[in-house]
């Protein structure tokens, strides 16, 4: 199944995101959501052609208002802290497997992100 044919069958199911992203054979949306598919999702759940589920066992504190691919991850933006067990302020990667801060994040704060794209190979929050 290909993006486009993803992303459609997620809003024909009620897909409850802001932004939307294809990660993998799956489409990832983040909002501002505490459940995908009955269970916890923590503002960022997937799509896989069948049924949503959480994405990264969550954590993030707060809303995802974009998402972006960049070297083989997704990377998720908004005003949370956390991302997964981690301190993210407002910016994180997920690369399949675990969480992981970029940098320090927004320092001070406020910790809100709401764009992110790659600009010359680097992840970028607008």
């Amino acid at each position: 199944m290909g993006r486009d044919e993803l992303a459609a069958a997620g809003r024909r199911h009620g897909w409850p995101g802001l932004a939307l992203e294809v990660f993998g054979d799956e489409v990832v949306a983040g909002g501002n959501f505490k459940f995908a598919g009955g269970r916890r999702a923590f503002a960022l759940s997937a799509w896989d052609g069948r049924a949503r589920h959480p994405v990264g066992g969550g954590g993030q504190g707060g809303g995802v208002s974009d998402l972006a691919i960049y070297d083989g991850a997704l990377i998720a933006c908004g005003d949370f802290v956390f991302a997964g067990q981690g301190l993210a302020r407002g910016i994180a990667r997920w690369d399949g497997v675990a969480w992981r801060s970029i940098g320090e994040g927004l320092v001070p704060p406020p910790t809100s992100v709401s764009r992110v794209t790659a600009w010359q190979g680097q992840p970028r929050s607008k």
